[in-house]
């Protein structure tokens, strides 16, 4: 029987604060950023305001730079995301020395 390769638990928290690219409809454009994030990590939530102008997105990751590359392009052109990024594995060091 094959052992079952255990993927890396992603390493960084990243959240996201954007205006959204409005050209798309919005159940398109959450449905295409979904599909290009999903591939690089976990804990995929994307919330939108009731104008649905801005967005926040949290997800989990082990490649923080594609996420951001990616989150950008479905920006604003003439606006700048707000990125937090958090290590992981550092709040959970923290939390084990509390």
């Amino acid at each position: 029987m094959k052992k079952k390769k255990k993927k890396a638990r992603p390493r960084y928290e990243i959240v996201a604060r954007i205006f959204r690219n409005t050209t798309m409809p919005l159940r398109d454009w959450k449905e295409q950023i979904a599909t290009e994030l999903r591939e690089l990590g976990n804990s995929l939530d994307i919330h939108v305001n009731h104008s649905g102008k801005k967005a926040v997105i949290h997800i989990h990751t082990n490649a923080p730079e594609e996420v951001k590359i990616i989150i950008t392009a479905f920006s604003k052109a003439d606006t700048t995301p707000r990125f937090e990024e958090q290590d992981l594995e550092e709040q959970v060091r923290e939390v084990q020395n509390v």
